[in-house]
């Protein structure tokens, strides 16, 4: 597994733009210029930055995403909240994703699945082990791409989490399809 640092090096934390209902609840203290991000100790900050880094994605601003998310990590990793660390780092694994970056998703996202089997936190696990195996099927690692779908589809049925079982189902079967596997692929969508 490649191990992603506590704050991604490959992005500029202070290179971020809040939204204006961001900025309308920072703390008013002389202290804080206007626009800054909410300081690091400040109650439920890196939650905010998971929050406004979804926008970012859903706008496609995935710089700022990156940005927002690692501030996030970063905060987390302070706070040795390992679940928000296995959070931003699934969130961070997406916005790669997004970005069609597969190997640096795969960097995250294993070092998010780390944390959620270490920590058993089986939902961050679930998620992470998504993000690898879409990542691998794109990679043309086919294999590996369908091991970690049938894991992230085991702990999805353990947690009886409805939809993330559909997503697994779903994208189990994309990785039998992109190998050929037509008879396979149809079980998962049926299923």
């Amino acid at each position: 597994m490649t191990d992603l640092p506590n704050a991604p090096t490959h992005m500029s934390l202070n290179r971020r733009h809040l939204l204006p209902s961001e900025i309308e609840t920072l703390p008013a203290t002389e202290d804080v210029p206007a626009g800054s991000p909410p300081p690091d100790n400040a109650p439920g900050a890196p939650a905010k930055q998971i929050q406004s880094g979804k926008v970012c994605h859903r706008q496609r601003q995935y710089g700022d995403a990156l940005a927002c998310f690692g501030a996030a990590l970063t905060q987390y990793t302070a706070q040795q909240n390992f679940e928000g660390q296995g959070q931003a780092l699934n969130a961070i694994a997406l916005t790669h994703y997004s970005l069609g970056e597969y190997r640096q998703c795969i960097t995250a996202a294993e070092q998010s699945q780390k944390i959620g089997e270490s920590e058993q936190l089986l939902a961050i696990q679930q998620q992470a082990l998504g993000h690898l195996g879409n990542s691998y099927r794109h990679l043309g690692s086919f294999p590996q791409a369908i091991a970690m779908m049938e894991q992230s589809l085991s702990c999805a049925e353990a947690l009886s989490d409805r939809k993330a079982i559909i997503t697994s189902l779903y994208n189990l079967g994309m990785a039998h399809r992109a190998q050929n596997r037509a008879d396979q692929a149809l079980l998962c969508y049926e299923r």
